[in-house]
């Protein structure tokens, strides 16, 4: 019943509909030529088509230049709000804008005594666009705080979307809408237009990421997935978008050259095929295994001797009939409760750990295309390191992969506590090195969203645990603005935050290194609760199980031995 409400849908039927790309007359010689067989579990599945080959060799490359775009729609607000060195040239004499004189300077550029203005950036941003300053000076932290509005307001429902309807089709349709939103940002006639934008644009970049990640992990084996994840970090991003910044020295040529990084990337996608994964647990198996035959064939793997139906789908386990999915599943059940608020508050640290020192590093004079190169450059050792731990060192985890980086970050903010209070001035050396072990937690956070959560939750867990990044953008700069009060206040906060990240982390995630990723809630069962929990178990014990005191008491009465002499 559930099947046949779901091909009825619109977007179902349409989703039937679609003319699949590839060579039906290789398909169809390939059929007569295969014997069918009989899969038990998707891994199997992805064993004989291919579990990493040419095809996602390709899928990593077209990622590459999509992350370029990403992130540099992401740093766009910091190039874009870069405050340049004003000068106010009236009657021989010049008067700059900072914040010794900014009232004087108001009073002057303001009131139209200047005989000439000019502006001295490295970058022309839109505070020289549209003269953003003394009254007009909380546009650019307006626009900034609009985009991280979007970002939470995008993952809220583009998580759920992508569970409904499918990763490909819900990316397609956020990556077109994301290119135009950012075209029609370098055409804004004012900042209003363009704050418009930017929040379309910053919620749909976290948006497209989190179902891309999802749609590629899907698609990868449990020997290999972890390698895909690691093809999604952002170091060659921050690179390259340093460069087009470098070159380009205009925010609206900066966006133009985004976009058309982007435009071909669209076409690229629609060559890749819907996660056949997502497919079996909706119950489409057809779609399921003809998108599978073309995985064989773009991997040239030995499925192309084996016949692929849904026959050979259907003994595959899948979630029972008439079991709903959505944010509801995530609060009812405890076990995923969990893991979400693990996630979560593991994500929030992070994230706050990396915004912090951004913030003190945007202080700092300096061209900012060379600052984020340099941000960039430092974290590209992190892969091979991460590569090497997981293939050779048997006693690294996931849980390694998460609490080994946290400690440090931990004392690295630690120490720049301690600088800030003995010295007052901010370590940056540990900061830094905290923000690039930042690095190595997102790749574990990215690990653990796919292979703590089941098919049709893992689009939605992800948006939800990622929400808690600009949600943690939101609450720096509060901290920031505190610091004016309590100096240590930013690195302070950071530190006390990992360190609880670090206890939960320590104590209550599970390992779920060499499992394949969970496709059904049964699946999610199987992956040591029961360490989460102990925790609790034990803090509830030593609350609420006192009735046993008296014969505690007496078992340790009895242990003790006499001592000589005594009477």
């Amino acid at each position: 019943m559930m099947m046949d409400q779901e091909s009825s849908s619109p977007l179902n039927r349409h989703e039937q509909d679609d003319v699949d790309i590839g060579d039906d007359e290789d398909e169809t010689d390939a059929a007569s030529a295969a014997k069918p067989v009989t899969f038990d579990t998707f891994e199997q599945v992805l064993s004989a088509v291919g579990s990493f080959g040419a095809y996602h060799w390709a899928f990593i490359i077209v990622m590459q230049f999509s992350i370029v775009m990403w992130c540099g729609n992401f740093v766009f607000m910091p190039y874009a709000t870069y405050m340049p060195t004003v000068k106010c040239h009236v009657n021989g004499s010049v008067v700059v804008h900072d914040h010794r004189n900014a009232t004087f300077f108001c009073e002057l550029y303001s009131g139209g005594h200047c005989s000439n203005v000019t502006w001295e950036a490295p970058f022309r941003t839109i505070i020289e666009q549209w003269g953003l300053l003394c009254d007009l000076d909380y546009v650019p932290e307006l626009i900034n705080t609009i985009q991280m509005v979007g970002t939470l307001v995008a993952l809220f429902f583009t998580g759920v979307l992508s569970d409904k309807f499918g990763r490909k089709r819900v990316f397609t349709v956020c990556f077109v809408v994301l290119m135009v939103a950012c075209y029609l940002g370098t055409l804004a006639p004012d900042w209003q237009t363009l704050a418009a934008s930017r929040f379309v644009v910053g919620g749909l970049i976290s948006a497209t990421f989190v179902v891309n990640f999802v749609w590629s992990m899907e698609m990868t084996g449990q020997d290999n997935n972890f390698v895909m994840n690691l093809a999604g970090l952002w170091h060659f991003g921050y690179i390259s978008t340093a460069l087009i910044g470098y070159l380009t020295r205009d925010w609206q040529l900066y966006l133009l050259i985004l976009d058309a990084i982007g435009l071909p990337l669209l076409f690229f996608y629609t060559c890749f095929v819907e996660s056949p994964r997502w497919l079996i647990q909706k119950g489409r198996l057809e779609k399921a295994a003809k998108q599978l035959t073309r995985m064989s064939q773009r991997n040239q793997s030995a499925c192309n001797r084996v016949l692929i139906t849904s026959d050979s789908l259907s003994a595959i386990p899948q979630e029972r009939d008439g079991k709903r999915h959505g944010l509801l599943t995530l609060l009812s059940s405890r076990r995923l409760l969990l893991y979400t608020f693990l996630l979560s508050l593991i994500t929030f640290a992070t994230a706050s750990a990396s915004y912090a020192f951004v913030f003190q590093v945007s202080l700092l004079s300096g061209s900012p295309f060379v600052k984020l190169a340099m941000y960039g450059a430092f974290r590209i050792y992190i892969p091979f390191v991460l590569y090497y731990a997981d293939r050779k060192l048997d006693w690294f985890g996931r849980r390694e992969m998460i609490y080994i980086p946290m400690l440090i970050v931990c004392l690295c903010y630690t120490m720049a506590t301690m600088s800030e209070v003995l010295t007052g001035s901010s370590n940056l050396i540990a900061m830094m090195a905290g923000a690039v072990c930042c690095n190595c937690l997102w790749t574990g956070i990215g690990q653990y969203q796919m292979e703590l959560f089941p098919t049709r939750l893992r689009s939605t867990s992800s948006s939800v645990v990622l929400m808690f990044d600009p949600l943690a953008s939101v609450f720096m700069p509060q901290l920031v603005y505190a610091e004016r009060y309590y100096h240590p206040a930013p690195v302070m906060e950071v530190a006390l935050v990992t360190f609880i990240a670090l206890v939960a982390a320590y104590t209550m995630l599970p390992e779920t290194k060499g499992r394949p990723l969970p496709d059904t809630l049964d699946d999610v069962a199987e992956l040591g609760y029961e360490r989460a929990m102990r925790p609790w178990k034990r803090l509830r014990r030593l609350l609420c199980d006192t009735g046993n005191d008296t014969e505690l008491l007496a078992n340790m009465e009895a242990d003790v031995e006499p001592i000589d002499g005594a009477m």
